[in-house]
C-alpha cells in the first residue's frame, strides 16, 4: 500500500543520505518525518548510531527530531534518555546533568527519567542531587526489589563517601534498610554491606 511505499522511501533516503555523509541533509528529512512509521524509523536509526558511537550527530539529529514529537510524550521521554546518555558518553556531564534536571521536570513520574538524572548528577559530581535522586527512586519502587535494592546501594556510596560533608546524611538508617536484603545481594555487595553495617555498629 501507499503507506508502505513511503516508508521504505523514507528509509531509503535516510540512508542515502547517510552514506554521503550529509549531516544537514538529514536533519532537514528528519524535521519532516511526519508520521508515526517515519518517526518510528528515525528512531531505529538514532540507536543504530549511538551503538556506533555517532554521539555527535544523535545530538544534531535529535534536536530537530524532538518536536516533531510534539504531543507524544512517551516518545520524547525517550529521545531525552538517548540525547543524555550522548552527552555524558561524550564527556558533556553539565549538559547531561542540566538535560536531565529539565526531563524530571517534565516527566515528574518517569522512573527512568529519575535515574537518568540520578546517573548524571554523579557523573556531575552533584552528589547530594544524586543520592536524593536515588532515594526518590527507591520510595517508589516496591521495596525488596532489585531496582530497590540498587537504589539503596547507591545511595549507600553515596553517604558514606560524604560523611562529615555539612549537608551529608547519616548513612545507617538506609544501610539498616538494605541489610534485611543482603541475602538477595551479589555476593562482593553483601560483603561490603557487611562492612557498612559493621561501621554503623551492627545496624
Amino acid at each position: 500500500d501507499n503507506a508502505s511505499v513511503r516508508a521504505v522511501l523514507f528509509w531509503s533516503k535516510l540512508r542515502v543520505l547517510d552514506a554521503q555523509g550529509d549531516h544537514n541533509g538529514l536533519s532537514v528529512w528528519i524535521a519532516q518525518s511526519g508520521d508515526a512509521a517515519n518517526e518510528r524509523q528515525v528512531y531505529q536509526f538514532l540507536l543504530e548510531k549511538e551503538q556506533a558511537g555517532d554521539y555527535a550527530l544523535v545530538l544534531q539529529l535529535a534536536s530537530v527530531f524532538y518536536p516533531a514529537l510534539a504531543g507524544q510524550p512517551q516518545d520524547q521521554r525517550q529521545l531525552r534518555l538517548l540525547q543524555i546518555r550522548s552527552l555524558s558518553a561524550l564527556g558533556e556531564p553539565a549538559e547531561a546533568f542540566e538535560l536531565a534536571q529539565s526531563m524530571v521536570k517534565q516527566f515528574a513520574d518517569s522512573g527512568d527519567a529519575w535515574q537518568a538524572y540520578a546517573e548524571a548528577a554523579e557523573k556531575h559530581q552533584r552528589w547530594f542531587e544524586a543520592e536524593r535522586a536515588w532515594a526518590k527512586i527507591a520510595s517508589a519502587t516496591p521495596e525488596g526489589s532489585p531496582r530497590w535494592r540498587e537504589s539503596l546501594v547507591r545511595q549507600v556510596e553515596l553517604l558514606v563517601s560524604r560523611a562529615g560533608d555539612d549537608d551529608s546524611r547519616n548513612p545507617c538508617p538506609v544501610v539498616s534498610q538494605l541489610a534485611r536484603y543482603s541475602h538477595l545481594l551479589k555476593p562482593e555487595r553483601s560483603l561490603w554491606l557487611g562492612q557498612q553495617r559493621a561501621q554503623c555498629g551492627g545496624a
